[in-house]
């Protein structure tokens, strides 16, 4: 079953993916962007794995949609300490 706070987060996502896009460049400029884009990629796919599940797989793709969940939040958490506690550039 899928409810409708599942297809406003999809929906959200993927405006905040098309913005990502468009302004990939100027995005690139903030610590460990890599990090941060993997996260935000790997949530993106929980979501939208969210309002498949409804369909097909039910199972499977629930453990896939939480798998997602919990390495999009790892990755976020890495990113957050790399920003906080990790080398700076020119430090000694």
């Amino acid at each position: 079953m899928i409810h409708w706070n599942e297809i406003v987060m999809l929906v959200i996502g993927v405006a905040v993916f098309s913005f990502s896009l468009a302004y990939a460049e100027e995005l690139k400029r903030i610590p460990h962007w890599l990090v941060l884009r993997l996260a935000f990629y790997i949530l993106l796919t929980a979501w939208a794995v969210t309002i498949v599940e409804g369909f097909i797989l039910e199972t499977t793709l629930n453990i896939l949609e939480h798998l997602c969940y919990a390495c999009g939040s790892l990755l976020l958490a890495v990113w957050c300490w790399k920003l906080s506690f990790g080398r700076k550039v020119g430090s000694e």
